[in-house]
């Protein structure tokens, strides 16, 4: 019996599954100090007080949002918080799942621990912007449904079994992810792409053909929905007076200059550990120096203008008037000087593209690598078209965050397969290290809201 025991926990501890159980006790703890009655929690947690589900979803309809489904559960759940806690523990690992589902597939237990340790380096105190159960049923959940979705894809390319119950639980994991605006637009440029694969492969697929179609409808529902038009009218007014006053190019530029300073004049956590992976796998693959040195320069900005961003506003005055002028949209900035920020922060992104070329060469791998990254990051981008850019907050950048959390696990993936030990060790301590130290940071936070 004990030896039973014995080999059940040797077994368990040999699992490629317990990097997650380890973060389903992180999340568990985190739980127990965040919660409802903040923000827009309280807003929707007494809807159902005053007037029926479909009588609130026949108002928003027609008023406010298309998110019928995501509003639905929000103010069904709103009320109860421990369901919420539950719910969004859930989707958390669903999330974390699924990814590794659809990309991990050598060395599992290794990647499968970068990828929880990347997770932590998330900061989830974004999902806090809006309340955190408006935040997350918003944001988090349609990621993590839309994530799981994508499964059956990635089953299709390696020739994997579909199981029955996974053809229902994905279209209808599809349907509640597409009721998001982001997520819909990304989800239906993927399974166009995957349609397009398909095409090019001489494959068919019903299944495939069904989940564009729902995509296609989900994002055409939104586009046509008399509440969004209300709510830009409504918003424009409230957070952005001058925003029908900015061209199209205009709202372009401000979604690439929100997006990127984010990412690149503050400090970030996860953006720094990406760069450094990159360098790291360009080092290890290349071995001509000014292919390094490029591949350096994400990382270098990182610490620079992110790290260093305060110290280069206390040394230079100027410096900090042009980061409020880039952070805070306002019309008497310098044009010039905006556009060379623009044009300097489009280099490092053409580095980064680059460096991940070096790695993967002319691959299908470096196709995905840009693909992932380009929905990631024209998600955040489309913003600019939303007259609530700033107001939105931070939780808008959740889906450019994982687009380099899966590509930071394709590249660690990369270099594991050229044995590297000294490397992937040395990978393995910084990403756990930040991550213990992103989770701390976080728990520090919310015990002291």
């Amino acid at each position: 019996m004990v030896k039973k025991i014995s080999k059940n926990i040797i077994f368990f501890i040999k699992s490629e599954y317990l990097p997650f159980v380890i973060l389903l006790g992180l999340m568990f703890l985190l739980h127990l100090y965040i919660g409802g009655n903040t923000g827009d929690d309280t807003f929707f947690s007494a809807i159902l007080d005053n007037q029926g589900l479909f009588e609130f979803l026949n108002g928003r309809y027609h008023q406010w949002a298309s998110r019928l489904i995501i509003e639905a559960a929000l103010v069904s759940i709103s009320p109860h918080e421990n369901l919420w806690r539950v719910i969004d523990i859930f989707m958390i690992m669903l999330l974390v799942i699924s990814i590794s589902k659809i990309f991990i597939r050598t060395n599992k237990k290794y990647l499968n621990s970068i990828l929880c340790a990347l997770f932590l380096c998330y900061p989830f105190i974004h999902m806090y912007s809006a309340g955190w159960i408006a935040t997350t049923l918003n944001y988090l959940w349609p990621l993590a449904f839309g994530m799981y979705s994508l499964i059956p894809l990635s089953k299709i390319i390696y020739g994997e079994k579909i199981r029955t119950y996974e053809y229902i639980t994905s279209c209808l994991a599809l349907l509640i992810a597409a009721n998001v605006e982001q997520m819909a637009a990304i989800l239906t440029g993927v399974y166009l792409l995957f349609v397009i694969y398909l095409l090019m492969n001489k494959k068919t697929s019903k299944f495939i053909i069904i989940q564009f179609v729902i995509s296609v409808a989900s994002l055409l529902f939104i586009l046509t929905c008399p509440g969004n038009a209300n709510r830009l009218t409504s918003e424009i007014k409230t957070w952005f007076p001058d925003f029908e006053m900015l061209s199209t190019t205009m709202k372009i530029q401000l979604g690439v200059l929100d997006t990127l300073s984010h990412f690149f004049l503050r400090s970030n956590i996860l953006m720094s550990v990406f760069t450094g992976i990159l360098l790291i796998n360009v080092w290890n693959k290349c071995k001509v120096m000014y292919k390094r040195l490029i591949s350096g320069v994400p990382f270098i900005t990182c610490l620079i203008f992110g790290w260093g961003s305060m110290l280069l506003q206390q040394q230079f005055p100027w410096y900090s008037e042009l980061l409020d002028s880039i952070l805070v949209y306002k019309y008497d900035i310098n044009i010039l000087k905006i556009y060379l920020v623009i044009l300097f922060l489009l280099i490092v992104v053409v580095c980064i593209l680059f460096s991940i070329y070096i790695i993967f060469g002319f691959s299908w791998m470096t196709l995905l690598s840009y693909i992932i990254l380009g929905a990631g990051f024209v998600a955040r981008v489309i913003m600019g078209f939303s007259p609530t850019l700033y107001a939105s907050s931070t939780r808008t950048y959740i889906f450019f965050y994982f687009s380099l959390i899966i590509t930071s696990l394709l590249l660690i993936e990369n270099l594991s397969l050229t044995n590297k030990k000294r490397y992937l060790c040395s990978i393995f301590l910084v990403v756990v290290g930040v991550g213990v130290y992103s989770y701390n940071v976080l728990m520090q936070m919310v015990m002291g809201m």
